[in-house]
């Protein structure tokens, strides 16, 4: 045999090798045969910084049939446990206890994945969830709209391959119950990923005097909780797995607050969403004035706060949107400060 087919015979017995190698972690993965399955998969991340300041969390879910990823922001106010035991007082109290941040950001992070497990749709019941702790190096943590933001601009950048190193070094991110074949799989997936298929949302606020975990236990005094719902993955579930959350044919419903101080708002976008085909049963000013444009879903489904950020021009990233049940309203537009960010509300009508 000559020097040049003993060369190409090794390098045929190279890439042969490498193809095994990438089939048995295929094969070995639970993430990977999870995705090829098409089911939603979900994770937890967390973000800290190198102090004792309480940490970030989200609930991810990502639906690979239906190309979507949903962010759940879980502030640090939400009841995890039957005691009203929040996020930040799981973490404050591993401190307390004389662990390092590290394991105290671990402990909040096993109180928050408890509380999501008590969700019937949460889809990290089926299988364990995986999880990314990283510890930026800024001066603070992202709000949940950059952290949106910064997602959907990675996705969106034809050089993702080449600058993800710098990202992953700039994070310091540990990864939890992922190994680097996983890692690159999440990678893959969100290279693939359309900027406007990730979607932001948060749990409801609990109203003063309602409990998350029984009538008996009344919400703290001087703090506005949160709370996880039922309703909230069953929106999200079903529009990871590419499901219309709401029956057809059905007239959605709107109700529409500015919360800007800017006069006449409320009833322009009336008008531009009744043109859209939504029947807006209110209007009107609200009590308190707000900094950000919100979209409330209450008894409809994501679909409807995706149309109501496409008919008034809202940047999806930037846009937030909570699940509150209520059976009289669709959903509930909340014109905040920002409002002009819209492109539809921004020109003279």
């Amino acid at each position: 045999m000559s020097p040049e087919s003993r060369r190409g015979a090794g390098i045929l017995l190279f890439i042969l090798a490498a193809l095994c190698a990438v089939l048995w972690l295929d094969l070995s993965s639970p993430l990977a045969a999870a995705l090829r399955t098409g089911k939603p998969v979900a994770g937890l991340l967390s973000l800290r910084l190198n102090d004792r300041k309480t940490p970030a969390f989200y609930a991810v879910v990502y639906g690979p049939s239906a190309g979507t990823l949903d962010l759940v922001h879980l502030p640090p106010s939400l009841v995890v446990d039957a005691s009203s035991r929040t996020l930040s007082e799981a973490y404050g109290r591993s401190l307390a206890g004389g662990k390092n941040p590290k394991a105290a950001v671990e402990a909040a992070a096993q109180a928050a994945l408890s509380a999501l497990n008590r969700q019937p749709a949460w889809p990290g019941r089926a299988r364990t969830p995986w999880r990314i702790a990283a510890k930026l190096s800024s001066g603070r943590i992202p709000s949940p709209f950059e952290v949106r933001g910064t997602l959907a601009a990675v996705a969106a950048d034809p050089l993702f391959w080449l600058h993800l190193p710098r990202r992953l070094r700039a994070l310091g991110a540990d990864a939890e119950g992922l190994g680097p074949y996983d890692a690159f799989l999440l990678a893959w997936r969100l290279s693939r990923l359309r900027p406007d298929g990730i979607s932001l949302s948060r749990p409801p606020a609990q109203t003063p005097g309602e409990d998350a975990w029984g009538p008996k236990r009344p919400a703290k005094r001087g703090k506005r909780l949160f709370r996880l719902v039922p309703e909230l993955f069953s929106s999200i579930l079903a529009r990871a797995e590419g499901r219309k959350g709401a029956p057809e044919n059905v007239q959605p419903t709107a109700e529409v607050v500015n919360a800007s101080g800017s006069p006449n708002i409320a009833l322009k976008a009336t008008k531009i969403l009744r043109l859209q085909g939504f029947d807006v049963v209110n209007f009107g000013n609200a009590s308190a004035l707000q900094p950000t444009v919100r979209i409330v879903v209450h008894s409809g489904a994501p679909e409807d706060a995706e149309t109501v950020i496409r008919a008034l021009g809202c940047p999806e990233s930037g846009t937030l949107v909570e699940f509150e049940p209520d059976p009289q309203t669709s959903v509930t537009v909340v014109l905040g400060k920002d409002y002009l960010r819209c492109a539809q509300l921004n020109e003279t009508r």
